[in-house]
């Protein structure tokens, strides 16, 4: 008698499974990324609210024009500075802390109300909202 599975098969039916379950959530994240999520953003013009330990230091319109700035915040009578810039997309970001995680460095740009960036040892966020509201419409203001 010959053996018939002599060779193995290019395609095994677990290698389809993967390969479709690959594709349709790529599909989705497509659909979502290019179809829905800009009808779910709104056309509200955004701002960005620079808070340290619940006081506003800064509100800055992100209308796409790209600027630096410093912004120096003193915790437990140590003086930090935190260099900010925003961009021509309409996004902010932190790109330069002394503070050692580097979180706020490390979280990139933000742009979407509701998105934030926060530097814990500074005592710092900064929240995407809208111009009457720290975190956008409809949001509680805490």
């Amino acid at each position: 008698m010959e053996n018939k599975n002599r060779y193995p098969a290019l395609i095994k039916k677990r290698d389809l499974i993967i390969l479709g379950i690959v594709i349709i959530v790529l599909t989705v994240w497509m659909i979502w990324s290019y179809l829905l999520k800009p009808k779910y953003q709104s056309a509200e013009e955004t701002y960005a609210w620079i808070y340290q330990d619940n006081d506003l230091l800064k509100k800055i319109h992100l209308d796409g024009n790209a600027i630096k700035f410093d912004i120096e915040v003193i915790v437990a009578g140590d003086t930090h500075i935190l260099k900010i810039e925003t961009y021509e997309d309409k996004s902010i970001a932190v790109i330069e802390s002394d503070c050692p995680d580097q979180i706020c460095v490390n979280t990139g740009r933000v742009s979407i109300m509701g998105q934030s960036i926060a530097c814990l040892p500074n005592h710092v966020i900064i929240k995407i909202g809208s111009e009457t509201n720290p975190i956008g419409e409809g949001g509680i203001d805490g």
